[in-house]
């Protein structure tokens, strides 16, 4: 369909599936998004506790990208502060249409989600850990394409909307 996306990516899950995964996000134009390591909540960690996350993510995903780190980061459940972000040192990101799809874990519902709110500009949050969610982007991407939109990466849409990313 001639999509991309930015996928942030758990350093735990990166031995799993990263060899098979991470250089087809790239060949396909995706970009590489670091998640943390395992997903703490990070106001419970120091500063040296957070870096060491990302670090760690960022070094896994290496291994599989030719070398190539994390261009962004997510926080765990959207938890940020500025200890937080300046720890990281990449631009953080947070969402702008939550699908839920990992409480409803339902095609339908994440399906609905995504095309009864979707906008110019949406950072549309999705899992792809699960089943569900996988199987509603079968029927997402094309009826989005087919709406006009074109599916592109975070920093794609930052670049297209004049938003310079900075660490933080």
């Amino acid at each position: 369909n001639g999509a991309r996306a930015t996928f942030f990516m758990l350093g735990e899950c990166v031995s799993e599936y990263g060899a098979d995964t991470i250089p087809r996000m790239k060949e396909l134009g995706c970009e590489l998004g670091n998640h943390s390591f395992d997903h703490p909540n990070l106001k419970s960690l120091d500063a040296a506790g957070i870096k060491d996350q990302f670090d760690r993510t960022d070094q896994a995903i290496a291994q599989y990208a030719g070398g190539d780190v994390a261009t962004l980061a997510r926080t765990p459940f959207g938890s940020q502060d500025e200890t937080i972000t300046g720890a990281i040192g990449k631009p953080c990101v947070y969402w702008s249409l939550d699908t839920l799809d990992w409480e409803t874990k339902n095609v339908d519902s994440n399906i609905s989600a995504v095309l009864d709110n979707v906008s110019d500009g949406e950072i549309v949050l999705m899992h792809d850990i699960w089943p569900t969610t996988v199987e509603s982007c079968k029927t997402i991407i094309p009826k989005l394409v087919e709406q006009g939109y074109q599916l592109v990466t975070v920093s794609e849409l930052a670049a297209a909307k004049g938003v310079s990313m900075e660490d933080g």
